[in-house]
């Protein structure tokens, strides 16, 4: 069988309990076992999964090196393809993209287990788009040309033409980022395979170049102006030239599908509850973490009918400030069980065994994490104590240039000013760019802040 996928997001992938490093075959291929709890197709996807990840993880590490240096039946020219492998990898290309087959599965105690072979000389395709913004292996940057509008912006003491550089410098980080995603195609297949068409997977390209589209002066390594003319109102149109920086740029898209695939999460419930579902998570790559910004709150009810008892499950994904993004339910209708003390530690874990209610879960909370970081990450809130600003009047307009922040919303209370925003980072890093951007209208160095529940910053 002939695969065309890569590394799922670690959401997607189930715990492998049979692994082990690639091998090196006579002929210079490249073999890996992954193995699976369950029997059944999932099983044998999840199993093609672990050992595409392990592939993955060892295509990009020093393993690599000292295998195939250790190895003395690799000739030239094998070594010379996984050298290419290798800086591919480093390049930020996801390397199971490429076609690999795939073994027949076969039992091995209560694993299902299949060998996944990436044969010598394989290697992706290069990429490009149109006459600029072709993405080669062996160079570390991408050079595009586009075009960006602007009109000036008072508030912000920008003239039209800085907003006409700064529009252009988005876009070719945006074209950039088209052709990235365009190699790492299959690396949200899963969302792909559950939409009937593909607006899910435009909706996915849109929403990471939309995130990446407010990082762009951290990418573009340099840009030069090539042409310029006058718009109605005083508008102005650039024609930049820009050189993106691929390792940069493909880490921070990397970082905002880890945020859809398995950002760190608590989980709040009743331990009857709670612990199953950790545990679940875990297995699923899923970080938990009770000093995470993002819960998942669960809940289970007993439903009696004479001597039998079915479960009726709720997760809810949601932030502290009590944003939701997602809720799943199970589907009670699936198994009754006889009364017991035991009865409701049995139905839960029964269903989450379930391969059906499995994938509904997953994906209802793959479609979570993506709803979080499509409307900007986490909500936070913002205290500066009244008399730390010389001028409050321009607080939304510097923090609304922040890279990263969304949905800006500012108002008075008390004794302190109050902003709310959402921001895709750590909250460590939303404390250094408010110093930073604050600084031009600050009365004073603005404190240590305090950071409560993970959401919560307060200058004082």
């Amino acid at each position: 069988m002939r695969l065309k996928r890569v590394l799922l997001p670690a959401l997607l992938l189930a715990c492998s309990n049979a692994m082990a490093l690639p091998t090196f075959m006579t002929s210079g291929d490249l073999s890996v076992d992954g193995c699976a709890y369950g029997r059944g197709t999932m099983a044998v996807d999840d199993a093609t999964a672990n050992a595409l990840q392990e592939l993955a993880s060892f295509l990009s590490s020093p393993k690599l090196f000292t295998e195939s240096t250790a190895n003395e039946e690799l000739d030239t020219a094998t070594s010379t393809w996984l050298q290419e492998l290798r800086d591919m990898s480093v390049e930020g290309l996801q390397l199971q993209r490429m076609p690999v087959t795939t073994s027949s599965p076969r039992i091995q105690g209560n694993d299902t287990c299949v060998t996944v072979t990436l044969v010598r000389g394989t290697l992706p395709g290069n990429q490009s788009n149109g006459d600029s913004g072709r993405w080669e292996s062996g160079t570390p940057e991408v050079t595009v040309t586009v075009t960006g509008e602007g009109w000036p912006d008072k508030s912000r003491s920008l003239t039209a033409r800085n907003q006409a550089e700064l529009d252009a410098l988005k876009r070719a980080v945006s074209q950039v980022v088209g052709v990235w995603l365009t190699q790492q195609r299959a690396q949200f297949s899963t969302m792909e395979e559950r939409a009937s068409g593909s607006s899910s997977s435009i909706a996915l390209n849109d929403m990471i170049s939309q995130q990446l589209y407010t990082r762009s002066e951290g990418l573009v390594k340099e840009w030069k102006t090539l042409n310029f003319r006058d718009l109605e109102n005083g508008g102005i149109e650039v024609t930049i030239q820009a050189v993106v920086e691929k390792q940069l740029l493909a880490t921070a898209a990397n970082d905002v599908l880890t945020a859809i695939g398995s950002p760190r999460v608590a989980v709040v419930g009743p331990q009857a509850v709670a612990g199953p579902l950790k545990a679940w998570l875990n297995t699923n790559g899923v970080e938990v973490s009770q000093s995470a910004s993002l819960r998942i709150v669960a809940n289970a009810q007993l439903k009696a009918r004479g001597n039998t008892r079915r479960l009726a499950l709720t997760v809810t994904v949601e932030d502290l400030s009590g944003q939701q993004y997602g809720l799943w339910r199970n589907d009670p209708s699936l198994l009754a069980l006889p009364a017991s003390d035991t009865v409701q530690t049995d139905l839960i874990d029964v269903h989450l065994a379930l391969p059906a209610q499995q994938k509904s879960l997953r994906a209802e909370l793959q479609q979570a994490f993506q709803s979080m970081v499509a409307q900007g990450g986490l909500l936070r809130e913002i205290r500066l104590r009244k008399g730390l600003l010389r001028e409050p009047d321009k607080l939304q307009a510097l923090l609304a240039t922040l890279g990263g922040a969304r949905d800006v919303a500012v108002s008075s209370n008390g004794n302190y000013h109050q902003a709310s925003l959402r921001y895709a980072g750590a909250t460590g890093d939303l404390v250094s760019a408010i110093r930073q951007s604050l600084r031009p209208i600050a009365a004073e160095p603005l404190p240590q802040a305090n950071i409560s529940n993970g959401y919560e910053i307060t200058f004082n």
